[in-house]
């Protein structure tokens, strides 16, 4: 909620300032496009009063601005719509003003009424009719004081069809006018109601991203305390069948699954790395796990010299769960592990000789609790997530009768990188099957 606020009050300033800078704009223009200057000559301005004047009315235009500006407003604010509403007729009105020292309705810059037509549309939706209104009544002024000062000039063969140009200005800004007002006013309410809905989507997305958040923890937790707690519930079934010598073993190896649990849920704090998982940063070779993994019955190919500074731990997690996937469908020794290094990318690959997975089941592969080897399904898409986290990908491609390869791909540096000649040891916790 706190993060919408500040987004909304981010949004009501930027809208504000658009607002006033557009404002000054017309402001500067209408005074350049009314006084006679070596520039504004070449479109004919001439000033019809003293030179003052027009000064005059932009200098009290620019302070009604500053003194009346509708600070904080927003189009759900009905004050400061309203106050946005009448500053913009003030436009219109300061506008005729200048129109009426510079040549009337004769000016080209005439258009300058769609200025403050438009901007009503945006910031004053229930004030673009009256503000279009107003122009054009305004425009009907300054075609009237043209008629009376072009009157003496009634005879001249060209003055008629100059007048009927003129007047058909006036109808072109009236329909213009209502053109621009109906369908940009549409225009504007439609990216409202998009931004209202936008707005709706999004907290609907974060209450989503909470709730998987939820649901990926307690599935995390649920996949790893699976195997803790299966072997402590066959140790205690069999404690009172064990010989003495044999049940001092069982109860140390019951503590030191607790310990384990206890670990992981620890660990589980939510549903992000922490910052214990993360590590250090520093660099440690690939080729220290291939110990653990040859332990496993799993052939372990590395470069002796690739080192990264992504978390160790997280890294060798990552590996167990997918050799632990490849293993319950590989022969015996089917399973390999190669890593490769190639432009600051680090790619993690398990191979397996396995049945593969058809088109269908590759779809679905990394969807959480799917499975098609009779485990919990989590182990993958834990995969994947960690591996998104780290600023990685995870990829898998597999045909049918020629196995499954899963390949992860993360950058050699991590959150932190640095040279160390120290290797953290193994700290993980082990998964659950």
């Amino acid at each position: 909620m706190f993060f919408e606020e500040q987004k909304f009050l981010h949004g009501s300033r930027t809208g504000e300032q658009g607002f006033s800078w557009a404002r000054q704009a017309l402001i500067a223009v209408a005074l350049l496009a009314v006084y006679p200057t070596d520039f504004s000559a070449l479109w004919g301005a001439r000033l019809l009063g003293k030179w003052w004047e027009p000064l005059a009315v932009c200098a009290l235009w620019a302070l009604l601005s500053w003194w009346w500006a509708p600070r904080g407003f927003s189009s759900h604010s009905l004050k400061g719509e309203r106050r946005a509403g009448l500053l913009l007729s003030a436009d219109v009105v300061c506008i005729s003003l200048l129109l009426a020292l510079s040549g009337a309705a004769q000016n080209p810059f005439t258009l300058l009424f769609f200025v403050p037509i438009t901007l009503a549309t945006v910031v004053a939706p229930r004030w673009t009719w009256r503000v279009a209104v107003l122009a054009v009544a305004c425009f009907a002024l300054l075609l009237f004081q043209t008629a009376v000062t072009l009157k003496g000039h009634r005879n001249h063969e060209h003055m008629a069809h100059f007048f009927q140009h003129v007047q058909g200005m006036a109808i072109a800004l009236a329909v213009a006018g209502a053109f621009v007002t109906f369908f940009v006013n549409r225009i504007a309410r439609a990216l409202e109601a998009q931004r209202v809905s936008i707005a709706e989507l999004s907290r609907a997305r974060q209450e989503d991203h909470f709730a998987i958040a939820l649901g990926a923890l307690s599935a995390g937790a649920a996949h790893e305390l699976g195997s803790p707690l299966g072997t402590i519930q066959i140790l205690s079934e069999e404690l009172a069948h064990i010989d003495e010598s044999e049940r001092e073993a069982s109860v140390r190896t019951i503590v030191s699954e607790v310990q384990r649990m206890k670990k992981i849920v620890h660990s589980m704090d939510s549903s992000e790395l922490s910052a214990a998982l993360l590590g250090d940063g520093c660099f440690w070779k690939i080729a220290s796990l291939q110990e653990e993994f040859q332990a496993l019955g799993v052939l372990f190919q590395c470069n002796e010299s690739i080192e990264i500074s992504q978390p160790r731990n997280i890294v060798a997690q990552m590996l167990r769960e997918l050799v632990r996937n490849a293993q319950r469908v590989a022969t015996k020794d089917g399973v390999q592990v190669e890593t490769l290094l190639r432009e600051d990318q680090i790619y993690l690959r398990v191979i397996d000789d396995g049945p593969g997975l058809s088109a269908e089941q590759l779809k679905r592969v990394k969807e959480p609790f799917f499975s098609e080897t009779g485990g919990t399904g989590l182990g993958l898409f834990l995969a994947m997530v960690h591996a998104r986290q780290l600023g990685g990908s995870l990829e898998i491609t597999s045909q049918l009768g020629q196995g499954s390869q899963v390949e992860i791909c993360l950058p050699r540096l991590g959150f932190s990188g640095k040279k160390s000649d120290s290797l953290e040891p193994l700290h993980a916790v082990q998964e659950g099957t």
